[in-house]
């Protein structure tokens, strides 16, 4: 998904991207004001980046706080994960601009047909399941669980971080169930031999989780996992997803928040702001 955007953004001019740039703080606070506006109280940047980081400063500094403001490091390869302190940081109350989670992006976006699937899409271009973005050796279409996806998960995981990971598509779902399921083996197995360094119970996160079957929702439940549904599927593009892109499929496993309540999992939904406006529902 990245590669197709990157020609657009390339393709600006750049006096335009200076007017971008000469604003930007101005554009940040904005925003803020807008999300309050609209009843928001706290903001959750699910990418939150140095640069990123030092503008939201900035507005803040400039034109005082509007809203509460945490995120999610975002974390691209094993490498990085490796490189990411021993033990992840602990707080007892808010403080600005706080990391909660560890952000992996496991594949792309339905609307944008580069979501994960099982089963190709149901409109052009003919054969298309979307991409995964950690397999192994270059794969963007994997079969089973990637060995680097799931070691992603165990190093992050043995930190004593929380994760959120990104993912769309079915399968991209399937193996993100699967990765936990690795984790938390792992450590129930760890705990049986007092060897567990991170005993409190984890927040880990599936952002979008949008195609879900009733049977992973059975291991959604076991496993203490919250789905993140950017809930302007069905607003935005639920006509679309069952008229072209996923057709009768849409249907039965879109953003499942009844099934998932039923079963008491914890869900929350987003709008994944600039993808749908901001908004509390």
């Amino acid at each position: 998904e990245i590669s197709g955007i990157l020609p657009a953004i390339e393709a600006i001019p750049k006096l335009q991207l200076l007017n971008l740039l000469k604003g930007i703080v101005q554009n940040v606070a904005d925003e803020l004001d807008l999300a309050a506006s609209r009843g928001v109280t706290m903001l959750y940047d699910a990418a939150l980046n140095p640069v990123m980081k030092t503008i939201l400063e900035m507005a803040l500094v400039r034109f005082g706080r509007k809203v509460k403001i945490g995120g999610a490091r975002a974390c691209m390869s094993i490498e990085e994960a490796q490189k990411l302190p021993n033990q992840a940081e602990s707080f007892d109350e808010y403080r600005d601009f706080y990391f909660g989670h560890i952000k992996l992006v496991s594949d792309g976006s339905n609307q944008g047909l580069t979501g994960f699937q099982k089963k190709p899409y149901c409109c052009e271009p003919a054969g298309n399941i979307g991409n995964f973005n950690f397999g192994d050796r270059g794969d963007h279409h994997p079969t089973k669980l990637p060995y680097m996806f799931r070691s992603l998960f165990q190093v992050i995981s043995s930190k004593g971080y929380d994760l959120m990971v990104h993912a769309n598509g079915s399968q991209a779902v399937e193996f993100t169930i699967q990765a936990y399921e690795s984790i938390s083996k792992k450590k129930q197995s760890q705990s049986q031999y007092g060897r567990n360094p991170h005993p409190h119970p984890h927040r880990h996160r599936i952002e979008h989780c949008s195609l879900l079957t009733q049977s992973q929702l059975d291991r959604i439940a076991a496993l203490g996992l919250s789905p993140s549904f950017l809930i302007g599927h069905v607003g935005y593009w639920g006509h679309v997803f069952e008229q072209a892109i996923l057709e009768d499929f849409a249907s039965s496993r879109l953003d499942l928040c009844r099934s998932s309540l039923d079963r008491g999992v914890k869900i929350t939904a987003h709008s994944d702001v600039c993808v749908s406006p901001v908004s509390c529902m």
